[in-house]
């Protein structure tokens, strides 16, 4: 049915004519638009959470592969002089085949989540970059004052170094027992010192039975070779592994491992000033 409406006409009289329709949505088309809009909101917050986990994870990547190459440079060259070390390493654990547990830290007790219990010593000393550098150096096996031979355990609790500048301030370091672990992204990092070994055992046996004149004296070449390689280079495994967070008493570590190796060479001795460092410029040579 067709609606008159009234006009003037343009010399002053008036007609009868018909509007034209205008095109509209109904409340059937509004309620299918509303429902596919809500179905793909629904899809989407569905992905969100994933998606910040997979940022997350390239985020703590990046942080542990960056302070990797930090820790391995620093330990390889010795660097004693790494002021900014004492506010990212919190703690550092050395144990050994023993038995033996001194946890190293700044602080006058022992916060939570670090070991605790009979013969476990605590020191304060990390007070400079020398104590750090100085015990991450330790070497994986040593010799005791009765002669046995250690393996020793070397794990530290670190504070990204390589984050972002907010997290590098102030307000983010919480030296209190109760908040021991700060805000930001908390690692775990141990280091490995073990002697360079290239020659297989069975060629440096110069000792074994059976063995030919020649042989013998390729051997005990071979031999005297190995121990200077060992004491003029080193091998340095970094693994580090996090986050790490504060789970009723103990800590807790998620993530996956991520481990750097590098040769070093130069001695690892006593500095001047009684720290246990590598010595790139230092090689001495293994008498028989």
């Amino acid at each position: 049915m067709r609606i008159p409406a009234f006009s003037t006409a343009r010399s002053g009289g008036s007609r009868w004519g018909t509007a034209v329709g205008q095109a509209a949505f109904t409340m059937v088309e509004i309620a299918l638009s509303l429902g596919i809009i809500a179905f793909a909101l629904v899809a989407i917050i569905g992905v969100m959470p994933t998606g910040l986990q997979v940022q997350r994870d390239n985020r703590e990547d990046t942080i542990l592969t960056r302070d990797g190459q930090y820790f391995l440079e620093a330990i390889r060259s010795g660097a004693l002089g790494s002021m900014e070390l004492t506010n990212h390493v919190l703690a550092i654990t050395l144990s050994n085949s023993v038995g033996d547990v001194f946890v190293h830290t700044m602080q006058p007790n022992s916060p939570a989540g670090l070991p605790r219990g009979q013969g476990v010593v605590y020191v304060n000393d990390l007070t400079n970059s020398q104590a750090v550098i100085s015990l991450l150096s330790t070497p994986r096996y040593s010799t005791d004052n009765q002669g046995r031979t250690l393996t020793n355990y070397v794990r530290a609790l670190v504070r990204s170094v390589t984050s972002t500048a907010e997290e590098q301030s102030n307000q983010w370091r919480s030296r209190d027992a109760g908040d021991f672990l700060p805000p930001g992204f908390v690692y775990l990092l141990s280091t490995e010192v073990v002697p360079l070994r290239i020659l297989p055992p069975i060629l440096t046996n110069w000792t074994a039975s059976g063995l030919s004149p020649i042989e013998v004296q390729v051997y005990s070449n071979n031999w005297l070779q190995a121990r200077n390689q060992a004491t003029n280079f080193s091998e340095l495994r970094v693994t580090l592994q996090g986050p790490v967070y504060l789970s009723g008493p103990a800590l807790q570590v998620a993530g996956r491992p991520r481990t750097f190796r590098t040769m070093v060479s130069g001695q690892l001795a006593m500095t001047a000033d009684n720290w246990l460092a590598f010595q790139p410029g230092v090689f001495a040579q293994a008498t028989p």
